[in-house]
């Protein structure tokens, strides 16, 4: 009876060692913050523009990607992702929207690891264009991520040749973990999904 009765226990502290791994193994898979981005470009009137994005991370050990069905990704290296493409009015394609595929910040993720977005507008034509982003995320300061946003949503780039970088305009979010002990999936808002409109014009 008492062999019956340990070979019950040992089973059971069985059961419970595999379930507390499984667990552990689910719980060192779940991120803390996903992000699931795209860039549209809306391109108008008689203008030649380059668009450069890219995403960065911090700590790549601690970021992964989720490729979208179609990756168009120009490069990856380990913890950047670029795109690059010049439109003007004669492509078939000047109004599109890329699919940057989803990062997430993994738990074990240290304290201020970041994921970057940096939208870059190049004016290449003659003329000055008008541009507008609009959509991108807005920063929440009281969230376990702060997000940092620099670069104007609208402004006036100038013709190619300009002097300085004045055709250019940079359009930068950072997101910044602060809380790593909370799995930020269960109240994320629609301002944590990077989803830019581009319009030029």
């Amino acid at each position: 009876m008492k062999k019956r009765i340990k070979l019950f226990s040992t089973i059971a502290s069985l059961c419970l060692a595999v379930a507390l791994m499984a667990f552990g193994v689910y719980a060192a898979g779940t991120s803390n913050l996903s992000l699931t981005s795209t860039v549209s470009y809306v391109v108008s009137g008689n203008v030649n523009v380059k668009f450069d994005v890219s995403v960065t991370a911090s700590d790549p050990d601690t970021v992964t990607r989720t490729a979208p069905d179609a990756d168009t990704a120009n490069n990856e290296t380990k913890g950047t992702w670029t795109w690059s493409a010049t439109q003007g009015t004669a492509d078939a394609d000047i109004n599109k929207t890329i699919d940057l595929g989803t990062y997430a910040f993994q738990v074990g993720a240290a304290a201020d690891s970041t994921i970057t977005y940096t939208v870059k507008i190049t004016n290449l034509g003659q003329y000055a264009v008008a541009l507008a982003i609009n959509n991108g995320p807005t920063a929440d300061t009281t969230s376990s991520v702060n997000i940092a946003v620099t670069g104007a949503d609208t402004t006036e780039i100038a013709a190619a040749g300009a002097e300085g970088d004045a055709n250019v305009a940079t359009y930068t979010v950072t997101y910044t973990l602060k809380d790593v002990t909370k799995d930020f999936n269960k109240d994320a808002t629609a301002n944590f999904t990077p989803k830019f409109v581009v319009s030029v014009k």
